[in-house]
């Protein structure tokens, strides 16, 4: 996706989508064939009437196109195997030792009441391994086996009654410290719930990456209307998304232009919104090599200017915006509002300059997650410091995990992707993109267009597209600050699940299938009580499908062909 041209006008859900910047005098024609055509908007600077702005290579122009910048012991209640130690009470396999009451295999010695596997001796009563054999009365360790009555420090097998430290399985009654799961319910130390195979077995306790939220691009909108603020970003209503987080514009003609981005932020925020963020799509004409605001790069003299430059607008909207970016897709070349850099360029510059921002800083938005412009600012003590966020964009390219980027304790962000048009199919396709973002532990997802001029989450009137009831599946529940959780991703061929948990334990489904699906649940550990469902789907949106009644931890539902449902625990946001 080198070039503007890889991104042709498509009609469909193809990702490699058009976002020119177009000159201002057909600005009303693009508009009115982007709202036919599906998602073919500007994706340059633009004015408040939508894609575009008032310049062509060279002039001023207005930012922004249609992409924008956008647990537990293995095995038992305290250790591995046991209550305590690894396979017994206290030790391995017994009371207090290993294998017995205190010693390995018996009550104090190992296998024995006293000594090694006997009442006093080693191996049982008098003789080494019990009245039999070895360890006990028949088996090593135990009655008849290693370690316990029959097995190795159990009943009948390794460390439990027939289980290696519980009844049958690896510390617990049937799995690894617990009935079925992994040392509890279904996590690591807890109590025990079974999981069936073909059950989504969810673990509450088991917490992975914190959620920052999801949102959506104001870029190019001019400023937002109170409808449009309340339907985006409130959170009372099923018309309203509580979309969390607000990506604005750096725009170029500077402060002069600044106020609408400060007030959007601003409004997004007062009406529940956790972050906003602002991307540049260019420097000012005068700091870069080709004297222009679209192409060119960055002159190497003006990187402390351009560090001002950022500094004066993150003073400008002070804490209305939390986070800046330095560069809107910095690996592409187009023919609207841009600049290009080089991985070099932009190391060295995050390296030298990024800490006079002032800000938060996400970096780099590369259009297709090339992590080539990040990886080395992650692998430099220095230049890793100055940065709190990563942040990528979805064209041409998959959700997946950043290794490095989270090893090294930064925020991931989707911060720029979109599909079109409204069809249930492009539905199911932005819903899966959105689960493997958060599958592939990212902490934020940022649609491109909020409302102008397509390929919305709303419209001018504040009615909510079906893209906009796909977002609001997750953004109205899955809240900041809530951390995603464990669960089997795909129980089923076509289905999807997700949980997290938060103020409101979630659970969010996909079914993908043309025909209705029956799934059952499992939550294996934490809580799920008093939960209601809502779904998505060619018919239902964000529907209210009532109740769901959970008994022994367990549930089962029907998911409506080519639905998103949300489940959500004790109450609703």
């Amino acid at each position: 996706m080198a070039t503007n041209s890889s991104r042709a006008l498509v009609l469909r859900t193809d990702q490699n989508l058009s976002r020119r910047r177009l000159p201002g005098v057909v600005l009303s024609v693009a508009v009115a064939v982007a709202s036919v055509l599906g998602c073919g908007s500007d994706r340059g600077s633009s004015t408040s009437n939508g894609a575009g702005g008032t310049v062509g290579a060279g002039g001023a122009t207005q930012p922004v196109s249609a992409g924008g910048t956008t647990a537990s012991g293995s095995g038992g209640m305290t250790a591995a195997g046991g209550v305590t130690g690894f396979g017994g009470r206290v030790g391995a396999g017994g009371t207090s030792g290993a294998g017995g009451a205190t010693g390995n295999g018996g009550a104090t010695g190992t296998g024995g009441a006293t000594s090694t596997g006997g009442a006093m001796s080693t191996g049982g009563a008098t003789r080494t391994g019990g009245a039999t054999s070895t360890g006990g009365a028949t088996g090593t360790g135990g009655a008849a086996g290693t370690g316990g009555t029959t097995g190795a420090g159990g009943a009948t097998s390794m460390g439990g009654t027939t289980g290696r430290g519980g009844a049958t399985g690896n510390g617990g009654a049937t799995g690894m410290g617990g009935t079925t799961g992994k040392g509890g319910s279904s996590g690591a130390g807890g109590s025990t719930v079974a999981c069936p195979s073909s059950s989504a077995c969810i673990d509450f306790a088991n917490l992975q990456q914190e959620i920052d939220g999801f949102g959506a691009a104001s870029v190019g909108h001019g400023a937002l209307t109170t409808t449009e603020l309340d339907t985006a970003f409130k959170n009372d209503t099923t018309s309203q998304l509580g979309l969390s987080i607000i990506r604005v514009e750096v725009r170029v003609e500077g402060q002069s232009a600044w106020g609408t981005e400060k007030a959007n932020a601003s409004g997004a925020k007062a009406r529940g919104a956790k972050y906003a963020m602002a991307s540049p799509w260019t420097p000012p004409a005068s700091m870069k090599t080709n004297n222009n605001t679209v192409g060119g790069s960055l002159n190497t003299g003006s990187y402390a200017d351009y560090a001002a430059y950022l500094k004066s607008f993150a003073d400008y909207v002070g804490s209305d915006v939390d986070i800046i970016s330095l560069q809107n897709e910095p690996n592409i070349q187009v023919t609207y509002v841009s600049c290009s850099w080089t991985p070099t360029q932009l190391f060295n510059f995050t390296k030298n300059n990024a800490q006079d921002v002032g800000a938060a800083i996400l970096m780099p938005e590369t259009s297709n997650y090339d992590k080539s412009y990040s990886d080395p600012v992650l692998n430099d003590s220095t230049a890793a410091s100055h940065i709190t966020h990563i942040g990528l964009h979805l064209y041409g390219a998959p959700a997946s995990t950043y290794t490095l980027a989270i090893q090294k304790q930064k925020k991931v962000w989707m911060t720029e992707h979109m599909f079109d048009p409204e069809d249930i199919g492009t539905m199911m396709t932005m819903a899966k993109e959105i689960m493997d973002c958060m599958n592939s532990q990212m902490n934020g997802y940022v649609w491109w267009y909020l409302r102008v001029p397509n390929c919305n989450l709303i419209t001018s009137s504040g009615t909510i597209t079906n893209k906009g009831y796909v977002m609001g599946q997750f953004s109205k529940y899955v809240r900041p600050g809530s951390h995603r959780v464990s669960v089997s991703y795909q129980p089923q061929t076509n289905v999807n699940v997700q949980a997290y948990a938060g103020t409101h334990n979630v659970i969010v489904v996909l079914n993908r299938d043309t025909s209705a699906k029956t799934q059952n649940f499992t939550i294996a550990s934490g809580t799920f009580t008093n939960a209601h469902r809502y779904t998505t789907s060619n018919s239902k949106k964000l529907a209210d499908d009532g109740p769901v009644t959970v008994t022994n931890s367990s549930f089962t539902a029907s998911l409506d062909p080519q639905s998103v449902t949300t489940f959500v625990a004790d109450g609703t946001p």
